[in-house]
């Protein structure tokens, strides 16, 4: 990286070592085996059973904090459909939501009347939003045909928002955005400067709606194994879902929108959402052009069970104790022999991918030494390092944000885009071949987007 990053505070910087740059730096691929297996025959006959429907009822989920736990919050959205693409392990729709208007909007400014969650009618209104949402389904899907999905009713999919820089602005690539689960607004100086510099803004969640709480009571070695290999299925299944998304949501965009085809993609994770980044950045393979990390780490079982904010959703107890020291380090530690795609792992495909991280040296929410774990898995990448602790990080990022910018700019750049190594999985997504690296994802057939607006237009 050019030049040396600088930050106001007390703070350390340091560039990439130069073995990132080198093609001769050793990387491991993901194992094509290690993507949780999709049901694209659910997918499609969702797809199919949608055919002419303009409005369909999908859940959004997020997590609430009470005390140290998480807890999953539905919300029912009336959404209008104005896309729709099998690609990838999965559906996208291309939506937008549905808003309640008393008295009624004018004629001019509605689509009809739609059913509400009670069964009565309410007026339509198409809002400015707009959202990329993925769904897809388990193997054990197989079989089971649209008709008894209720045509989309109350599916639970991973939400995409999508934001156009200003209409004078030249594109220059797409941006995705996890965010983390508090604190937004001290991203968002990040985000307006990403779409000031032309990059189309794709927000989500952590996709909560594959995670699940795990819980247990640790009496023997065998009842660490079964818990353990419990997480890593859950881990792997939630962290599986957000890249399946991305490069499903990516890719659309691509295809859908001229000025995107061929666009370099870059992702920037924050604290929750930075910790399901890595395993999307192998994913996407050669697609992604480079990774901002903000309050990182890896292996999520040790960051569960020693994090001060949340367990996680991993409630694990011994003698009526939360699980500490020595035994959930063995429990953490058992837990990376059975997951395949925790940080931990996936890093290890990562190690020549352009990547930025900003930590601190005494976070105690997403631990500082899980954070330096996760860094040294990744290769020695850019880094910034605050003396404080997670809250810190948060507070600086206004101040951050146009170093952000520019490291973004720098490694987006077509130049250098895509040529940047690590795991190939997921080529094939955006241009429906079976290149790649042997995974699912490279063998899946496409379907023709089904549109009814502009998709292309600012939003």
């Amino acid at each position: 990286m050019a030049g040396t990053l600088t930050a106001p505070g007390c703070v350390s910087t340091q560039n990439a070592a130069a073995t990132r740059s080198s093609r001769t730096t050793d990387t491991t691929p993901v194992a094509p085996d290690a993507w949780p297996a999709r049901s694209l025959s659910a997918a499609r006959s969702l797809h199919d059973a949608l055919a002419g429907s303009d409005t369909v009822m999908l859940i959004r989920r997020r997590v609430v904090r009470e005390d140290e736990e998480l807890r999953p919050l539905d919300t029912l959205t009336p959404s209008v459909v104005t896309g729709r693409m099998l690609i990838g392990e999965g559906l996208l729709l291309d939506v937008r939501p549905v808003a309640r208007k008393a008295p009624p909007p004018p004629p001019s400014a509605t689509d009809g009347p739609t059913l509400d969650e009670s069964g009565g009618s309410m007026p339509q209104q198409i809002q400015a939003a707009r959202s990329l949402v993925f769904l897809s389904f388990p193997a054990s899907s197989e079989g089971i045909s649209g008709d008894s999905r209720l045509a989309g009713f109350g599916e639970l999919g991973v939400y995409l928002d999508v934001t156009y820089p200003p209409a004078e602005v030249p594109l220059r690539g797409i941006a995705v955005q996890f965010h983390g689960l508090g604190g937004v607004e001290f991203e968002q100086p990040v985000i307006d400067k990403l779409l000031a510099a032309g990059f189309v803004v794709l927000s989500g969640d952590y996709p909560w709606n594959r995670w699940r709480p795990v819980s247990g009571t640790l009496s023997t070695i065998e009842d660490v194994h079964a818990l353990a290999r419990e997480m890593g299925a859950v881990t792997d299944d939630t962290l599986a879902e957000a890249a399946f998304a991305t490069e499903a949501a990516t890719g659309y965009l691509q295809r859908t929108d001229p000025r995107l085809a061929g666009a370099p993609v870059v992702l920037v994770g924050f604290s929750a959402g930075s910790l399901a980044t890595p395993t999307v950045a192998a994913r996407l393979g050669e697609r992604c052009a480079g990774m901002v990390l903000v309050a990182s780490g890896c292996n999520l079982a040790a960051i569960a069970q020693s994090s001060e904010l949340t367990n996680g959703g991993v409630q694990v107890m011994r003698f009526g104790k939360r699980v500490t020291g020595a035994m959930a380090g063995l429990l953490s530690g058992v837990y990376l022999t059975y997951t395949k795609l925790d940080p931990y792992h996936t890093g290890l495909a990562l190690r020549r991918l352009p990547t930025l991280m900003i930590q601190g040296r005494n976070d105690t929410i997403v631990p500082t030494e899980r954070g330096q774990e996760l860094y040294e898995r990744l290769n020695a990448p850019d880094i910034i390092l605050y003396s404080g602790g997670h809250r810190t990080i948060f507070l600086a990022l206004g101040s951050l944000s146009n170093r952000i910018e520019e490291w973004v700019v720098q490694h987006a750049d077509p130049a250098t885009a895509g040529t940047n190594g690590g795991s190939t999985a997921g080529n094939g997504a955006a241009s429906g071949n079976t290149s790649g690296n042997g995974n699912a994802a490279g063998s899946r057939a496409s379907v023709p987007v089904t549109r009814s607006t502009a998709d292309g237009d600012r939003h």
